[in-house]
């Protein structure tokens, strides 16, 4: 995550005052990315896609150290941060970028879906003490915790209370950071191999671990005033090691936003699913009313904890470009390319090694992985005729 760097030489007019439509698109890389590496071929691979779809050139890749050119419209890596003891935030609105901006580090991070074990214990700056508690409707079991004390506290509470512990680092991502501990040796051990500077700055998260989980993806984005929604399934592959990795989304999507998507949803499970997501994007709002995206895609996991009750609940948000992002232009571009197409098939896949790509399908990127070998996306979009809302 970065400070957002206001464009230009001076801080300009907010958006949607007087301030023209951005000229141009520009890639926003918030930490070093490898000229050769997927992820800064990814990351510009979709900031030309926003810039085609918005009839305006594609600026380049900004580094987090560089000052962006005025009037652009920014596709960031991470999610942005506007610390309150920094300027505020002035000029940037949800319509001037892919992504969202944060008032605190700490709410872009897995940390911010739970409570502080027993409401009390070490938090940073701008934590809301309510919060965690407002959205245990719509979460997993679990806990914060920013100490090692605090994360053993919470792990016994949650051994008493049934659950076998996930315990999680807030700013991984792709299912990697992550370790279920059975033995509270074990655990006690783990976090003392957690260095203090990165566990007051960070945390952890311990969660109640799922069996026979389905997850799930549900998320709206905007770019350049066009509107979807979605809901998807993420599926897993293995790299050039054997080791699991993201292997991708496949998106049922439509035109309009969460509450939109929440009405088109028929299957009852579904709707849960969309029904969490709700509820968890409005109590985050409603905490930190600075907060804004242009793109919001939250993970829901459904399963059974260790005592065989069923579980359903938010793991973790996304407000920046994501998996799944590609898929997601790619049913904006064919919306907007035809005004029948109510509803979208969005897919992206990621895979290792030497893979049969589809003909129908557009490689958006193709080379080496360090430490996992040569690694493929692709993404496919077609008309849907809407059959994942009616089961």
């Amino acid at each position: 995550m970065a400070r957002w760097v206001p464009p230009g030489p001076g801080r300009g007019e907010p958006q949607g005052h007087g301030v023209p439509a951005p000229r141009h698109v520009t890639a926003y890389a918030t930490r070093p990315l490898p000229e050769d590496g997927h992820e800064r071929g990814t990351l510009e691979w979709v900031a030309r896609q926003v810039a085609a779809l918005g009839g305006v050139p594609y600026h380049g890749l900004c580094a987090a150290q560089e000052r962006p050119a005025a009037a652009t419209y920014l596709v960031p890596d991470a999610t942005l941060c506007s610390a309150p003891s920094d300027d505020p935030l002035v000029p940037m609105q949800e319509n001037g970028l892919l992504g969202g901006v944060v008032p605190y580090p700490f709410v872009a991070t897995k940390v911010v879906g739970h409570p502080l074990v027993d409401g009390a214990g070490a938090a940073p700056l701008g934590w809301v003490p309510d919060l965690g508690a407002a959205l245990a409707e719509a979460t997993v079991p679990g806990y914060a915790a920013f100490t090692v004390e605090d994360a053993l506290r919470a792990a016994r509470k949650l051994r008493r209370e049934g659950h076998h512990i996930r315990l999680k680092q807030p700013e991984a991502s792709g299912g990697s950071g992550q370790l279920v501990v059975h033995d509270p040796l074990r655990l006690r051990a783990v976090l003392a191999a957690t260095p203090g500077p990165a566990m007051v700055r960070h945390g952890v998260v311990l969660e109640a671990d799922l069996l026979d989980p389905s997850t799930y993806s549900v998320g709206t984005i905007t770019c350049w005033g066009f509107r979807i929604a979605y809901i998807g399934r993420q599926h897993m592959t293995r790299d050039g090691h054997g080791h699991p990795a993201y292997g991708g989304s496949d998106l049922a999507v439509i035109r309009g936003d969460l509450r939109a998507l929440q009405r088109a949803t028929r299957h009852s499970v579904l709707r849960e699913v969309v029904d969490k997501a709700i509820a968890y994007d409005a109590r985050i709002g409603e905490a930190f009313p600075a907060f804004f995206s242009s793109r919001r895609n939250y993970d829901v996991i459904d399963g059974t904890d260790a005592a065989g009750r069923r579980v359903c609940g938010v793991l973790e948000q996304s407000w920046r470009v994501g998996g799944a992002t590609p898929a997601e232009l790619g049913a904006i571009g064919l919306m907007l390319a035809d005004a029948r197409i109510e509803r979208v098939c969005a897919s992206t896949r990621e895979r290792y090694g030497r893979v049969a790509v589809p003909p129908d399908a557009e490689i958006y990127h193709c080379g080496m992985r360090p430490g996992a070998g040569l690694l493929t996306k692709y993404r496919q979009v077609s008309a849907h005729g809407g059959q994942a809302y009616a089961r």
